[in-house]
């Protein structure tokens, strides 16, 4: 019998031990996850052998077993005064964690977490474990905002496996636009687009003692970046070219959507523009192309980001 794309659901679950797989039920799979094909794909290499005396080869070995998934999902809140399920799942394993229901990021192995991820597909199943992952964030005007992920970790078995049925998330992911706006150094940008990357550096440690030949993943490094197209306004209202040449920091800020609980706001405290911004043309009106990214606040660091829902 065929099997169909869309028949899909991914669950996935923070581990209590990293690198051991957490079994996953129905509660663990409540997110609505986009993905223009299987969200979970095999990585692993093969070692090919040359044979002698002639152009037939030698049966070839794989390597260690490399897990990788990609997937998007809403922008969204929680129906109550706290973070939505893909936010306490998935950016954990980012290397974020919660002030109450504001996100930062943090360095180091001992705060980040290792997710267990499993895709049903039509009565099959993939898994990865130890896995850690990196996000990048695209809104348009007016348009709902998503949150798209990147995860390697170890690949499991397949396995034959019936769909489980979660009771999803129901609350509606809202649309890019809310009176406070976005905002650089405290003066309102005019944008279609914004483009945010968490830029985290991300590897599997190689382990011997394994029959997959790893451990977990981990973060190694990390630089958000972001793009923008803000309508272009008079050299008095903004120096943008200043801004870059004198490496001025200031706040950027951006909030997503208006009903209570489901707004979410992203802020950089010290966003610096990183390449010249030129004009740019969206459909005749001039813009300003910008690049950027976000740095340290504090000495310590660690708060370049935060990400918060209220």
């Amino acid at each position: 019998m065929s099997l169909l794309l869309e028949q899909r659901i991914l669950a996935a679950k923070i581990e209590t031990t990293p690198g051991t797989v957490e079994a996953v039920a129905a509660a663990d799979a409540t997110f609505n996850i986009y993905a223009d094909g299987p969200i979970i794909e095999c990585d692993t290499g093969f070692t090919e052998r040359d044979g002698q005396s002639s152009f037939s080869p030698l049966p070839g070995v794989p390597q260690g077993r490399r897990g990788r998934a990609r997937f998007s999902t809403d922008l969204v809140g929680a129906a109550s005064a706290v973070s939505p399920a893909w936010a306490l799942t998935f950016l954990p394993g980012c290397g974020m964690v919660a002030t109450g229901t504001s996100w930062g990021f943090v360095t180091g192995s001992s705060t980040a977490k290792n997710l267990t991820l499993v895709e049903y597909l039509d009565g099959t199943t993939r898994t990865i474990f130890g896995a850690v992952g990196t996000w990048t964030i695209d809104l348009t005007a007016g348009q709902a905002g998503r949150i798209n992920f990147e995860f390697i970790g170890v690949y499991g078995t397949d396995a034959d496996a019936a769909l489980i049925t979660p009771t999803y998330e129901t609350t509606k992911p809202p649309r890019w636009g809310n009176t406070s706006g976005c905002t650089f150094n405290s003066q309102s940008l005019t944008l279609n687009t914004l483009n945010i990357v968490a830029g985290n550096e991300m590897k599997l440690r190689e382990d011997a003692n394994l029959t997959a030949g790893f451990k977990t993943g981990i973060i190694t490094n990390r630089r958000v970046t972001w793009t923008a197209d803000p309508e272009t306004v008079a050299v008095a209202t903004i120096d943008w070219m200043a801004a870059f040449h004198n490496s001025t920091e200031a706040s950027f800020t951006t909030v997503v959507g208006t009903a209570s609980n489901n707004v979410i706001t992203i802020t950089m405290p010290k966003a610096q523009i990183t390449s010249p911004p030129n004009r740019g043309n969206r459909d005749g009106l001039l813009t300003t192309t910008l690049s950027g990214q976000a740095n340290r606040s504090a000495a310590a660091g660690d708060d370049n980001l935060t990400l918060a829902f209220s």
